[in-house]
């Protein structure tokens, strides 16, 4: 999740490339290790990485929809609520 967020901070591809392999490789490692010191079986670590994917899906499923929702449309000025258009001039009838 953290590599999530802070993939809009990151400017080019290859650092946000970078980013997501370091987290994937931390977690298999992290899981596989748990294995190797006989702490979990492979079968409670698998399930483990597919609860962590299906919670970053839920995660990231959420944040989209909030983004979506409190969207400021573009020419509001600073400080309008979000969805609704900017107030232009008034107008003749």
């Amino acid at each position: 999740m953290v590599v999530y967020l802070a993939l809009p901070l990151l400017r080019h591809r290859w650092s946000r490339v970078v980013s997501v392999a370091a987290a994937v490789v931390w977690a298999v490692a992290m899981g596989l290790s748990r294995v190797y010191l006989g702490h979990h079986w492979f079968t409670d670590v698998c399930f483990a990485w597919l609860l962590g994917l299906a919670w970053l899906a839920l995660l990231i499923t959420a944040h989209r929809l909030f983004l979506l929702v409190h969207r400021v449309p573009p020419g509001a000025p600073p400080g309008a609520p979000p969805g609704r258009p900017a107030a232009g001039p008034p107008r003749r009838s």
